[in-house]
């Protein structure tokens, strides 16, 4: 709406100075914040709309438009510039976005890559230094991942990943931040989550993760490791490593396990059956 009020001020102007001066490069600047800002079809209406003024305010200078023609294809000229503009900031936008994406996504599972998921943990450790919010942060691996690898090939393992990422995707709050850091391992960041709040989401994916092991030759399972953060880190680096820690703890106490501590005091740990 107030690209339209800014397009209708530059028209109030441009009908009111009665003397021909070119007032058209003005409509540009609605028709891009809204080609940008809100959506390709709106600045496309805009841009109708713009067309139509210029056209009544061109009517009533003086002296008028010796022939009709002109008038009408003038607007007509006009009309196409104003479309191509937003057009083309339509086009670059979509392309912007998809940059961003791609810097910040895993080709593989779509999950976020490491370097987007350390930048969310590290806001999320300022949110909770800030209001005192509690966090749980996940880190996890597939158990004899590279035995799926060397018995069923590389693709085959490709699709476990995959499949892995799906699972996450389905299990998780849309809140939450799921991160695929490199070969096997993964990552959930669950803001605002207590212990028992992490406890049923992690027995539940534990479950749906457990599932996936008949569907291979090769025996997989899980290792989960999660802390639940009741005061905040120093940073990014040092709560990634804290998870890495006591998941790396659960491959020598047999694998196949979800451990969680709080931060600073281990509380013990579930293994699901």
């Amino acid at each position: 709406m107030g690209n339209f009020l800014l397009s209708l001020v530059i028209w109030v102007i441009d009908y009111i100075v009665r003397v021909d001066l070119g007032f058209s490069i003005f409509y540009v600047l609605p028709v891009a914040i809204m080609a940008w800002c809100v959506s390709p079809k709106a600045a496309y209406l805009l841009c109708l709309f713009a067309a139509f003024q210029w056209f009544i305010a061109e009517s009533a200078r003086i002296p008028p438009y010796p022939v009709e023609f002109f008038l009408v294809w003038n607007t007509f000229v006009r009309l196409m510039f104003w479309l191509m503009v937003a057009s083309l900031l339509a086009e670059l936008k979509a392309s912007y976005r998809q940059e961003q994406y791609l810097a910040s996504t895993d080709f593989l599972t779509g999950l976020l890559n490491r370097r987007a998921f350390m930048e969310a943990l590290a806001q999320e450790i300022m949110r909770s230094r800030r209001y005192g919010l509690t966090f749980t942060l996940v880190y996890f691996d597939v158990d004899n991942f590279k035995q799926v690898n060397d018995r069923l090939g590389h693709a085959t393992g490709d699709r476990l990943l995959q499949t892995v990422a799906t699972v996450l995707q389905q299990i998780l709050r849309v809140t939450d931040f799921s991160s695929r850091l490199g070969g096997d391992e993964f990552t959930i960041l669950m803001p605002q989550t207590d212990l028992p709040q992490a406890k049923n989401v992690l027995l539940r994916m534990f479950h749906e993760l457990a599932q996936l092991s008949s569907k291979h030759e090769v025996s997989i399972s899980f290792s989960i490791g999660a802390i639940t953060f009741i005061s905040a880190p120093e940073s990014a680096d040092e709560a990634l490593a804290a998870a890495e820690q006591l998941m790396y703890s659960i491959k020598l106490k047999g694998k196949n396990q979800v451990i969680q501590e709080v931060y600073g005091r281990p509380v013990g740990g579930d293994q699901p059956k």
